[in-house]
């Protein structure tokens, strides 16, 4: 079942989407913000109100519901879905200006002077990273002249690449100054750490801690952990557990286990290509493969465990289709935190300049494409150079989404294979569980 796809030309810098609105950032310095709906709706006039529309691009999640999966086991409904979808993939709408027009919200000058390098929304503030430091915005508002502040906090004076935000804190990727958390539970107050443990470090300004002193590109979370990836080095998981807090709190504090190199999660003595990770998936290039393990952050039982050897796949595949995985129920058996779930081959050794996961599959760009492996097996791409790309897994209805920027447009892609796919059995992309998601809207 391929993507459906919508295609904005013009010059764009970043983009972002949240609670039902569209963030474009304009090279010359503009901040455009769109209401989402009103733009589906101008852009499939005749379906814009379909199930099939909402599933793809309003309510990513809703075929996740655990309510309605029974509805798969009918043929007939898949039938019919399928057919809705093949439709809105005929039509492939543009957002020409005058569509785009018909569903401004509002529009005004980047809240910070110069372009971030990345940004982050979380809880109604906008985050911004840029080379002269760390700075939040209210974002969200009902004002159409300033649908995000115009008078950005500071947070932090140093230069930062790459930021992604969960667990109401934000992980922060600083090259070579090394990975950095800020939490914000209580950002306009003191500092609270009470119910988190973190990393003994020689670094901590206010809301800021550091994770690791080693150099990272960027960040992902896996579960309550985060993972550095390094362009120049080895990477690492900064491993938390949840753990229960003293009796009669009823609540869980995060705390730090350790710090494990990419080697020793990966089982080599030395990685040979980028490793990566988030959710329940570790991955790393391994000359023509990528190999993937399983992280289960439950297994860590204390800070002191040592990590057994983890389940290896010694049959290697030649084609996607033929990806071999090992069950949750083996991996469970050997009580280890990482596991080998499988691998997959690629065409050939790959010049990867960055890579994510995402619930729909495995994302490698290089210099002159994107790459989606497909949790179906399927491999998808875009054609590049890539000026920027964005996936939504820890944000409400978007989970589905794949936002790429080229030099003069921006194509959103919506997939829309993974609901038909055995969460506990896929290899490429994270798994999706109903009861992750609630606990990380609530913690």
């Amino acid at each position: 079942m391929q993507p459906l796809i919508l295609s904005i030309p013009g010059d764009f810098w970043d983009v972002q989407i949240y609670k039902g609105r569209l963030y474009l950032w304009h090279y010359d310095g503009r901040l455009s913000v769109y209401n989402w709906e009103r733009l589906i709706e101008l852009a499939y006039p005749k379906a814009g109100r379909s199930f099939a529309v909402k599933a793809a691009w309003l309510q990513g999640n809703s075929l996740y519901n655990p309510d309605i999966l029974a509805v798969f086991d009918d043929p007939a409904f898949l039938k019919v879905l399928d057919a809705k979808f093949a439709e809105l993939r005929a039509e492939a709408p543009v957002l020409t200006p005058k569509l785009l027009n018909g569903a401004l919200y509002g529009e005004q000058d980047n809240p910070v002077k110069e372009l971030p390098t990345d940004t982050e929304i979380f809880s109604n503030i906008l985050y911004l990273v840029t080379y002269d430091g760390f700075w939040s915005a209210t974002a969200h508002r009902n004002s159409r002249r300033y649908p995000v502040s115009s008078r950005p906090k500071k947070r932090w004076d140093a230069p930062v690449y790459s930021a992604s935000a969960s667990y109401w804190r934000i992980a922060l990727s600083a090259g070579d100054d090394g990975l950095f958390e800020f939490d914000f539970r209580n950002r306009d107050d003191s500092p609270n750490y009470g119910d988190s443990y973190l990393p003994q470090s020689n670094y901590k300004d206010g809301f800021v801690s550091q994770l690791t002193g080693r150099h990272s590109s960027y960040a992902d979370w896996a579960f309550a952990s985060v993972y550095s990836t390094s362009l120049v080095g080895e990477s690492c998981l900064l491993a938390f557990r949840w753990q229960r807090g003293p009796a009669g709190l009823g609540r869980f504090r995060r705390e730090f286990v350790r710090e494990i190199d990419e080697s020793e999660i990966l089982q080599r003595g030395s990685v040979t290509g980028l490793s990566w990770g988030a959710g329940d998936k570790i991955c790393a290039i391994n000359g023509n493969e990528v190999n993937v393990m399983r992280y289960v952050q439950e297994n860590f039982t204390s800070p002191e465990t040592e990590t057994p050897q983890a389940l290896l796949v010694s049959d290697r595949t030649a084609s996607p289709s033929s990806i071999v995985a090992k069950n949750d129920a083996e991996l469970a058996r050997r009580e280890s935190p990482f596991g080998c779930v499988g691998s997959i081959p690629l065409t050939e050794e790959a010049d990867v300049i960055k890579a994510g996961l995402a619930y729909f599959g495995i994302l490698l760009e290089t210099p002159d494409q994107l790459l989606v492996f497909r949790s179906d097996n399927e491999v998808w791409s875009m054609a590049g150079p890539i000026v920027r790309w964005r996936t939504y897994p820890r944000v409400k209805n978007y989970e589905n989404h794949l936002h790429i920027i080229v030099q003069d447009a921006v194509y959103i892609v919506a997939f829309v294979h993974d609901y038909w796919q055995h969460q506990d059995e896929k290899i490429a992309g994270i798994r999706y569980r109903h009861q992750d998601r609630q606990m990380r809207l609530t913690s």
